[in-house]
């Protein structure tokens, strides 16, 4: 099991560590003038691990979209939750 939880943990951080990105945000000529921001975030300690990310976005058409994840596992279990909204 804790196999498992690493394998998870690093997962978790090597995407974000890859990208070298932690949080991301611009408005101007994208997605026909719309928005964009991202922001993502993750830890790992002896205790147990988590990683959490948040994306909203909005064309210049009305259409929105915003998604939000946080995931953890710890010495007690683990749980993940995800919230997805959109309009257009």
């Amino acid at each position: 099991m804790r196999n498992i939880q690493r394998a998870i943990a690093v997962g978790a951080l090597s995407i974000p560590a890859a990208l070298g990105l932690g949080g991301v945000a611009f408005a101007g000529d994208f997605f026909g003038n719309g928005a964009f921001y991202n922001e993502s975030g993750s830890f790992a300690g002896p205790k147990g691990s988590a990683a959490w990310e948040t994306l909203s976005a909005a064309d210049g058409f009305g259409n929105t979209i915003y998604y939000d994840n946080e995931s953890f596992a710890g010495e007690f279990g683990a749980a993940s939750n995800t919230v997805v909204a959109g309009t257009g």
